[in-house]
C-alpha cells in the first residue's frame, strides 16, 4: 500500500508506477473476491425469499449490474479449475480483463500457454485471439467444459424518429425458434400456397426460375412453396405478424398494461402519441383505431402545476366488432370484401371507413 501523498506533488515517475502498484492491487483484490464468490457458489448460503441466483445477490447486497455480476460469477467458476490463471491473478500480473478472457477458451491443458500469450498481448489482442481460438474450437467441434451456456438477452429503445429498434442475442435452441416462429408468421402473412381458397403451384418444380413460371397460373413468382424452406432476409414483417398472433389470441392480464396498445388521442391531446412513447401521424391513428376499442378519459390541468393532468373519469369502451356482429357480417359477406380478395378464412372485421 501507498501513503496518501497528494497525486499533484507526485513527479511522472513516481506517479506512473503508483499507477500501476494500485491497478496490480486491484487486481489481486479482485482475484481474492472472486474466490470468495465462487465458495460463496459452492455453499449456496446466498440462497433466499425471491433471490434467483448468485448473480442476482451481487446485484442486490454489492451494487454491481446485473451483466457484471452474471460475468464475475462465470469467471470466478471457471478460475477455480484453472490453477495457472487464477495464481496469476492472484499474483496481480493478470488483469481482470485478460482472466475474464481466457475462461472463455482455457482447459487445465492449455492455460500455462495461454497465460504465457496473455503476459505478452494486450487485452484488446488477446480478446481478438480468444474469438478466432473459440472460433477454431466451434468449427472443429471441440466444447469447452466450462463454457457457459448462451443465455437469450434483448433490449429495445425508441429512436428520435419515433421508430422503435430492438436487439436479441439468442441461444441456439431459442435462435431456431425464433427462426421458425419468423418462417411461420410469414407464410401466415403472406398465404397462397396453404390456402384452398387461392391459386397453388402443384405444378410448378421447386427448383423453376420465377420467370419461367407461366402467367396463367396466377401465382406470384416470390411466393413460390420452395421459398418457405427458407427464413425470409426480412422478418420485421414477420416479427410483427407473431406480435399481433399473440396479442390477438391471448387475453390480456388484468395486471399487464404493458400488454396493451394505448394510444393518446382526441381533445384534450396537442399531439397524438402512443403510451410513453413517440408521436404518431393521423394516418396512424387511424389505422390504430380500426378495430381498436375507445375509452374517453375526461382530465383536468392541476392549478399551479403545469403540464399536470388530474384524471375525473374514465368511459365506458365502445364501437367494438363483437361476436355477433362478425357472425352477421360472415353471413351477409361471406368473404373478404377486399377488391381482388375471395379469401374465406383468417378474416377481420374492419371499419370500410376510419372511425376518425
Amino acid at each position: 500500500m501507498f501513503d496518501g501523498a497528494d497525486p499533484a506533488s507526485l513527479s511522472d515517475e513516481v506517479l506512473e508506477a503508483r499507477v500501476l502498484g494500485y491497478a496490480a492491487q486491484i487486481t489481486a483484490l479482485t482475484a481474492g473476491f472472486l474466490g470468495l464468490v465462487a465458495e460463496l457458489d459452492g455453499r449456496e448460503s446466498w440462497r433466499g425469499p425471491g433471490i434467483h441466483s448468485l448473480a442476482h445477490w451481487l446485484s442486490w447486497k454489492a451494487g454491481i449490474a446485473p451483466r457484471t455480476a452474471h460475468e464475475q460469477v462465470r469467471v470466478a467458476k471457471a478460475i477455480r479449475e484453472l490453477p495457472v490463471i487464477r495464481k496469476a491473478f492472484g499474483e496481480g500480473r493478470l488483469s481482470y480483463s485478460k482472466v475474464r478472457a481466457l475462461t472463455r477458451v482455457a482447459t487445465p491443458e492449455r492455460e500455462a500457454e495461454l497465460v504465457n500469450l496473455a503476459l505478452s498481448t494486450t487485452a484488446s489482442q488477446l480478446d481478438r485471439a480468444v474469438r478466432a481460438m473459440g472460433q477454431i474450437d466451434r468449427n472443429r467441434g471441440v466444447e469447452e467444459e466450462n463454457r457457459p451456456p448462451v443465455e437469450s438477452t434483448g433490449r429495445w429503445k425508441w429512436n428520435a424518429d419515433g421508430s422503435l429498434s430492438v436487439s436479441l442475442r439468442l441461444s441456439p435452441l431459442d435462435g431456431a425458434r425464433f427462426l421458425a416462429g419468423s418462417v411461420r408468421a410469414e407464410y401466415e402473412r403472406t398465404r397462397t400456397g396453404a390456402d384452398p381458397d387461392l391459386p397453388t403451384v402443384e405444378s410448378v418444380p421447386r427448383n423453376t426460375e420465377p420467370d419461367s413460371i407461366p402467367e396463367n397460373l396466377g401465382v406470384v413468382p416470390s411466393r413460390r412453396r420452395d421459398l418457405w424452406r427458407q427464413v425470409p432476409a426480412n422478418v420485421a414483417p414477420a416479427v410483427v405478424v407473431m406480435a399481433d398472433m399473440v396479442h390477438d389470441g391471448i387475453a390480456m392480464p388484468d395486471l399487464a398494461p404493458g400488454a396493451e396498445i394505448l394510444v393518446h388521442a382526441g381533445s384534450g391531446v396537442e399531439q397524438a402519441h402512443l403510451d410513453d412513447g413517440p408521436a404518431l401521424s393521423e394516418v396512424e391513428v387511424a389505422e390504430a383505431g380500426c378495430g381498436a376499442s375507445r375509452r374517453e378519459v375526461v382530465s383536468r390541468r392541476v392549478p399551479g402545476r403545469p403540464g399536470k393532468l388530474a384524471l375525473v373519469g374514465v368511459g365506458r369502451r365502445k364501437r367494438v366488432p363483437n361476436k355477433a356482429l362478425v357472425r352477421a357480417l360472415l353471413v351477409r359477406d361471406r368473404c373478404c370484401q377486399m377488391p381482388g380478395c375471395g379469401r374465406t378464412r383468417h378474416l377481420h372485421a374492419h371499419h370500410v371507413q376510419f372511425w376518425s
